[in-house]
């Protein structure tokens, strides 16, 4: 038995003799009563029972640092943070040939805490503590230039894990810009798996996500809303592939529910894979121009408003109908952005893509609130010209 199995089977038999050791505790017959179901004190982690008027409800609450972290199911397979990253590394340490290094570049903002090469949620949320959710960031040896921009990046993965429900075990493509301390996690193409249970999350055909409705009505004869109508086309085609391969190795390895190392390693590959194709994205979103096709998703995107505020070069306002009125869809209003050419900013897609990772590597969102936006971006922009890029 390897070393990662080994550690799974040594928590599961602690978790066994220590319901054995409570097995005779009392439980009160009237109100509220929490009894231990399993503890991990080296990582200040505690599961507890609940029961009602001396029965067992079918929930568990976690604690984490002394504090509520989240309410469970019964089915919900407890294993704190810092476990997920000692197996992880030993599966990342008997794979020389993947020439991974934990990442310890600094990385600012308000929505995390660093330590060395993990970043944690601060404890944003009413009542949990900090550390709750991570990412631990491996980053490959070699600085790269793909746009040649002057501005060198690394690329990485970050496994991830939550004990508060908000997020599964994932393995996220990553990459980090030293010249301006920017951080770009792309969760939307991670590999990833349900919260708690280690089984493969419906990925979704990401065509849904787009709305190609926006290209209607648009007069496609000019040359550069054609070249926009394109360039989505073939983001909607390349994110759709995407999700198709992630099916694929979803289809294999839904039952899994063990860490086991072979799981992480198909994990790992499949990232690692997504990690050279992004790299040739960015390349590709440097050559292509701004245009009324991508104001318009930025406007009508859920990205922060006060974001959308900050963007230079870029302006926004509601579409009014025949009457004056807000024109709205869905019941939510229609939204036209425009472009206007700023030197440095907005002279190609790059550049606008720059703007927003800036704001949110920087800024003060929480931190599932970050990695959501990020995931947003990803899906107005990731937008390789070429179809054959993410074969």
């Amino acid at each position: 038995m390897d070393s990662s199995n080994s550690e799974i089977s040594e928590l599961r038999k602690k978790a066994r003799d220590e319901a054995f050791d409570n097995a005779q505790e009392k439980i009160p017959q009237v109100g509220g009563h929490f009894s231990l179901n399993q503890e991990f004190p080296e990582h200040n982690v505690k599961q507890w029972n609940l029961h009602i008027n001396g029965n067992f409800i079918g929930k568990r609450v976690t604690e984490y640092k002394g504090q509520f972290a989240a309410v469970t199911s019964t089915q919900y397979n407890l294993i704190p943070n810092e476990k997920v990253i000692e197996i992880a590394q030993e599966v990342i340490k008997e794979h020389d040939d993947w020439d991974l290094m934990p990442d310890k570049s600094g990385s600012e903002g308000k929505w995390h805490i660093q330590n060395g090469n993990v970043i944690e949620s601060t404890g944003d949320k009413k009542y949990t503590p900090s550390g709750c959710s991570m990412l631990a960031r491996y980053r490959f040896p070699d600085d790269i230039d793909p746009t040649g921009d002057g501005s060198p990046l690394h690329l990485g993965v970050a496994v991830g894990s939550s004990i508060d429900l908000s997020r599964g075990f994932s393995i996220t493509p990553y990459h980090y810009r030293g010249s301006c301390m920017n951080s770009m996690y792309h969760v939307r193409l991670a590999s990833l798996t349900k919260e708690g249970t280690l089984q493969w999350e419906e990925i979704g055909d990401l065509k849904d996500e787009w709305d190609t409705a926006s290209t209607k009505g648009l007069n496609l004869k000019n040359p550069e809303l054609q070249a926009g109508a394109d360039n989505l086309t073939d983001s909607i085609d390349y994110l759709h592939d995407t999700a198709t391969g992630l099916k694929k190795l979803q289809h294999n390895t839904k039952h899994t529910k063990k860490l086991t190392p072979a799981f992480i390693a198909d994990m790992f590959e499949t990232a690692m894979e997504t990690t050279n194709t992004v790299a040739k994205a960015y390349g590709q979103m440097s050559k292509l121009k701004t245009n009324k096709v991508l104001a318009n998703k930025i406007a009508n995107s859920p990205m922060p408003k006060g974001l959308k505020d900050k963007l230079e070069g870029f302006t926004w306002d509601v579409v009014k109908d025949k009457n004056g009125e807000p024109l709205m869809r869905g019941g939510v209003p229609v939204y036209s952005g425009e472009f206007h050419e700023v030197a440095g900013k907005t002279e190609d897609q790059w550049q606008v893509y720059q703007q927003f990772t800036d704001w949110l590597s920087h800024g003060s969102l929480t931190f599932d609130s970050t990695l959501n936006n990020m995931g947003t971006l990803d899906s107005i922009f990731l937008k390789p010209v070429l179809k054959g890029i993410a074969q």
